[in-house]
């Protein structure tokens, strides 16, 4: 069978490695190739530059790997590897052997992607929300206390979990200063996720959908970084606009606080009256 990256990365999580299949072929090889599961850790050293490349995961992970790898677990990919193993041995260089690797895995499509520039950025909205909820527990019962409904909470456990593996499989680098997320398929989702239950136990007692419809606005907030998008959003909550009248009076004052251009204030009532009117979040 055709090893495509789709069905590497399903081996790989059902294995419990919480990293791209790239990464992973790259770690192989160099395990293969008689590197040390400590001088992976470190970083290979390059001679020309001088210096030690960017650690490829963690000292757990990779001896997680080595494991498997010995235990014939990862006996799948190193049959993807031998197809170069007569160009590596030709090789005069650990720079040209990068490249041929690199070639290869590109060809397939299992190339290890790079920062989009904003992986920092992500890294950094997705552990703040995570943070915010550390002490939370994801299980049915907690999902209820908080308010979700019972036949809700399934799919929402579901989701959630497999939202998490693909944000872990999503990091890359394993220090503060090297680390990024790479944008995965439900990244904006994810986020949804860990902010809703932040913002339903700090603001308990309002309407689903009115958690949902904040939660949607307050997460577009922080993507943007911008405070008043994400205020008006909390707001809802923190107002409890639900009960109408005077609730709503105030929390259309506080819009006030920021400027926004006239455009965006027109959107964001019209938001408003539909969620009253319908009570429903798309």
């Amino acid at each position: 069978m055709k090893i495509t990256p789709e069905i590497a990365q399903k081996k790989l999580w059902e294995l419990k490695i919480a990293l791209d299949s790239g990464t992973v072929m790259e770690i192989v090889r160099l395990l293969q190739s008689g590197k040390s599961q400590y001088h992976i850790y470190q970083g290979i050293y390059n001679e020309q530059s001088n210096r030690r490349a960017k650690p490829l995961a963690s000292n757990n992970t990779i001896l997680k790997i080595k494991k498997l790898l010995d235990a014939g677990e990862l006996d799948w990919m190193t049959d993807e590897l031998n197809m170069v193993l007569d160009e590596m041995e030709k090789a005069s260089d650990e720079d040209q052997i990068e490249n041929i690797v690199k070639k290869a895995l590109e060809a397939k499509g299992w190339e290890r992607r790079k920062d989009d520039g904003f992986g920092q950025f992500r890294l950094t909205i997705i552990q703040q929300a995570e943070e915010s909820i550390k002490e939370f527990g994801w299980s049915v019962t907690n999902l209820v206390e908080i308010g979700i409904p019972l036949e809700a909470t399934l799919g929402m456990l579901q989701e959630f979990d497999g939202l998490a593996m693909a944000r872990e499989s999503s990091l890359h680098g394993s220090s503060a200063n090297q680390s990024f997320l790479r944008k995965f398929p439900g990244f904006e989702r994810y986020l949804r996720l860990l902010h809703l239950v932040y913002l339903m136990q700090k603001y308990p007692n309002n309407p689903l959908a009115h958690y949902l419809r904040a939660t949607a606005i307050y997460t577009r907030g922080v993507i943007a970084s911008d405070d008043a998008i994400k205020t008006s959003g909390e707001d809802i909550l923190r107002y409890e606009i639900w009960r109408k009248g005077q609730y709503l009076d105030a929390y259309n004052k506080s819009l006030r606080r920021y400027k926004r251009t006239p455009k965006r204030n027109r959107e964001l009532t019209d938001q408003i009256k539909h969620l009253l009117s319908t009570g429903d979040d798309d």
